[in-house]
């Protein structure tokens, strides 16, 4: 879902605006080494501390194992 379908001041927005939300989004996760450069296309692997990992499996938040890649 894009997110003008769930805000609609987004379509208010103009191209200058969205261009550099973008940048200081991208910058962002570049500084938070969560992406490995400005032109990367995606993010790195982020690294889940295994006792936390375990936690996770035990209350079964399969939604959060998904966002760190832990589904195994």
């Amino acid at each position: 879902m894009e997110l003008a379908e769930k805000v609609s001041a987004v379509n208010d927005w103009s191209e200058s605006t969205i261009k550099k939300l973008n940048q200081v989004l991208v910058r962002f996760l570049v500084k938070c080494e969560y992406l490995e450069n400005t032109r990367a296309d995606s993010l790195l692997p982020v690294y889940l501390y295994p006792e936390l990992e375990t936690v996770i499996h035990e209350k079964g938040d399969n939604a959060a194992l998904a966002a760190f890649n832990c589904l195994n």
